[in-house]
């Protein structure tokens, strides 16, 4: 008795199917567990960052009230504590930008304007930079050199305010 193989050469080899996920909703259900998962650990992360953010703000606050430092520094401090703690960041933007609007060229209060003139310098600095010019795309650096003239005006603004020039 011999064994007859010539049946196999008749089977075609089949492709593999082009979804490598295999049958049955137990994957589909193990896979979203996993993005939960990762969902609540950068979750977690975020508020662990916040948390620990929130506690260092809390301690400058109470160093910088110690020591006298103007209270819109301390406020916009504060602003920055209740916005990691509740990941709101409007509450910081919105309340940074009303207080510049409010009691820095509203009421022109000096330590407010100082802030902002602080900000705008540091800014102005980032622009400014050497490797900045080189990196930066062609069609980008006409957007640079009009951001540096528009801080360059802030600043002197600024400057003049301070020193009662209007």
């Amino acid at each position: 008795m011999s064994l007859d193989f010539t049946a196999l050469n008749s089977i075609q080899k089949q492709e593999p199917s082009q979804n490598p996920e295999p049958e049955g909703s137990g994957y589909r259900l193990l896979e979203a567990d996993k993005l939960d998962k990762k969902r609540l650990y950068q979750i977690f992360a975020t508020y662990q960052t916040n948390t620990e953010r929130a506690s260092i703000l809390r301690s400058d606050i109470a160093r910088e009230l110690r020591e006298g430092k103007p209270l819109p520094s301390v406020l916009l401090k504060a602003l920055e504590c209740i916005s990691s703690i509740t990941g709101d960041t409007v509450v910081y933007t919105q309340g940074k930008e009303d207080l510049i609007a409010v009691y820095g060229w509203g009421l022109e209060e000096p330590a407010t304007l100082e802030l902002e003139l602080e900000e705008a310098r540091h800014r102005l600095a980032m622009l400014s930079r050497p490797e900045l010019q080189t990196t930066t795309p062609p069609e980008a650096q006409e957007r640079i050199k009009r951001a540096i003239t528009a801080h360059t005006q802030l600043i002197n603004r600024l400057e003049g305010a301070l020193s009662g020039e209007h």
